[in-house]
């Protein structure tokens, strides 16, 4: 399991394939890891309703996935002066240490909302954007919420 040492702690990441870097930013909230491209939050033990992109887009791309701050495997404190810029800069820090200096990003659920952070604060860095599933809250998904 391969991690990044960032200020305050250490961020899980996996690569996999070889091929067009694309950054993969899962759902579930504040708890964004790896394992939830392929297992539901609100639906433990029920696969998602969409493709595993690890699985499906391997062959062609190079997928650098992870788990965020404080979440899976990754051990990295918050506190209240922490904001989506903490995020943002750990995610740079990521694509840094792997010396990626243009990708795609693709993002589920919360993972919108980092990919779009990650967008504006490195212009050029993007080439595209997948933004699926924006976050909100819907009939659905208030377990799952609420379970967080």
């Amino acid at each position: 399991m391969p991690v990044l040492e960032v200020k305050a702690g250490q961020i899980r990441y996996e690569v996999h394939g070889s091929g067009y870097p694309v950054l993969l930013f899962a759902p579930g909230f504040l708890s964004s890891r790896i394992e939830r491209w392929s297992t539901n939050p609100a639906r433990p033990g029920v696969a998602q309703d969409w493709l595993d992109p690890i699985v499906e887009l391997a062959a062609e791309f190079q997928l650098i996935a992870l788990d965020v701050r404080n979440a899976g495997q990754s051990r990295a404190a918050i506190g209240p002066e922490d904001d989506w810029t903490t995020y943002t800069a750990d995610h740079l820090a990521l694509l840094d240490h792997l010396d990626v200096t243009r990708c795609h990003v693709m993002g589920a659920c919360i993972g919108v909302s980092f990919a779009l952070a990650l967008a504006k604060a490195r212009p050029g860095l993007v080439s595209a954007l997948v933004l699926q599933n924006p976050i909100g809250i819907a009939a659905g998904n208030r377990p799952a919420i609420d379970s967080e």
